[in-house]
């Protein structure tokens, strides 16, 4: 009965809602190959960086809670990179799940393998909006804008039209091609955190893991 108050107490607490969509916001090399710590360092950026665009040095910058939910097609992923990077050195086999482990030791960030059903990872993300964008104080999407499914979702989520003020876009790739309709939703809530992913998209990779062919590489990245 006693922690009642304090439940209650908790789930009023201001908080923000990172959603990641790990398919189409890669982390920069060099932290995924540092392994637990680049995932540490990679997790302890974004959360300084994103505080950093709301708040500046505000009260909020250290009182406000930031959930961070990844969700990622992960054997998509780990074929894409062993591909890709299978000249660097620095790669290993383990790689992306070292990352992994030290990018979900951030006190409240997780990262979710959704399996590899296609748009697995896109049905992950808008069932948290739903729920974060009316109870969130601000709800970031990262790696969103590959995805042409994105915006009619967005526009049609629960909610989106009282609440849509709340959502920012965080960009990771610099290419651009046929972005305006996805970046029209944010407006002026659109940012970056510089050097936290990789600068170019990865290139296409035969044959896909049914849904690897997502993998940071269609031409609506940003």
């Amino acid at each position: 009965m006693a922690l009642t108050p304090m439940f209650s107490h908790n789930l009023k607490k201001p908080h923000v809602a990172v959603l990641i969509d790990g398919d189409g916001a890669i982390f920069n090399e060099n932290l995924v190959f540092n392994s637990v710590e680049g995932g540490i360092t990679a997790a302890n950026l974004l959360d300084q960086g994103i505080r950093h665009y709301l708040w500046g040095e505000s009260d909020h910058f250290q009182t406000c809670d930031m959930f961070a939910y990844m969700f990622l097609n992960k054997q998509g992923l780990a074929a894409t990179m062993a591909e890709y990077y299978k000249d660097d050195p620095r790669y290993r086999p383990n790689t992306l799940d070292n990352f992994l482990a030290g990018f979900t030791q951030h006190k409240l960030f997780l990262a979710v393998d959704a399996g590899q059903h296609q748009q697995a990872a896109d049905k992950k993300i808008f069932e948290r909006l739903e729920v974060e964008i009316q109870n969130a104080e601000h709800v970031i999407l990262v790696g969103i804008a590959h995805d042409h499914g994105y915006e009619d979702v967005l526009r049609h989520c629960p909610g989106y039209e009282m609440f849509n003020h709340k959502l920012h876009l965080l960009k990771t790739y610099k290419g651009s091609n046929n972005q305006g309709n996805i970046l029209r939703i944010f407006k002026h809530n659109i940012f970056r955190i510089q050097d936290l992913f990789i600068k170019e998209k990865l290139w296409r990779i035969e044959p896909f893991p049914i849904s690897s062919k997502r993998i940071g590489l269609s031409d609506l990245s940003v």
